[in-house]
């Protein structure tokens, strides 16, 4: 008689779950528009000149860290990124044809506390909405005088997570600041005569613990 045949059946693996703390880094492009307001703005229309008086952007990288919480398909977070290097630009063309010099713009120590909401389609891919508060330090130089303020504002974006495995993710963000009023100088004079907008679009990786 044969001995009876005990079938073991594997015990699955849990479904990878969202929630836990990460750290990450990315690679990212910044592009900032300095537009003209108030008398400025009209002063340029009636010159015919672009009312963009200045640009930067660049390729910096960035670090970031967070906590994540899983409620059935919908997640919740809060985080915090720097990056390091500068997008860097100067005066549009017009402003240097008319005035015949440039000015060297930049924007730094880019800093960004978020939230997070959104949505898993399955246990791999996840997409959401983020909103945060940015802070960044802008230097203008003139005539070898380097003029240095620094800026913070409300940021709004939005981003698609992929998971490889139960630790390893890659993402896809894009994220809008806007700065308001950008006066480096701190001279009254020049108060409401140009605003400042920051977009970033970034791929980077996150690990999960």
């Amino acid at each position: 008689m044969e001995p009876p045949v005990i079938m073991v059946q594997p015990t699955p693996m849990p479904a990878p779950s969202w929630q836990g703390a990460y750290v990450g880094a990315n690679v990212n492009y910044g592009d900032l528009s300095v537009d003209s307001t108030g008398v400025l703005e009209t002063a340029l229309q009636g010159a015919g000149f672009d009312t963009t008086v200045a640009t930067a952007d660049g390729v910096n990288y960035a670090i970031r860290g967070g906590y994540d919480w899983q409620f059935n398909n919908w997640l919740f977070g809060l985080g915090g990124e720097y990056s390091f290097g500068s997008y860097d630009g100067g005066l549009s063309g017009d402003l240097v044809t008319a005035l015949g010099t440039d000015i060297d713009l930049s924007i730094d120590s880019v800093a960004t506390a978020y939230l997070r909401a959104g949505y898993a389609f399955s246990q791999s891919t996840a997409a959401y909405l983020l909103v945060g508060y940015t802070w960044a330090t802008a230097e203008a130089t003139l005539g070898g005088t380097t003029y240095s303020e620094d800026y913070e504002a409300a940021s709004y974006g939005l981003g698609v997570e992929h998971r490889f495995n139960r630790a390893w993710s890659v993402y896809g963000e894009y994220v809008y600041t806007d700065f308001g009023d950008i006066n480096p100088t701190n001279d009254p004079t020049y108060d409401n005569l140009a605003e400042a907008d920051l977009g970033q679009f970034k791929i980077g990786v996150n690990f999960r613990f």
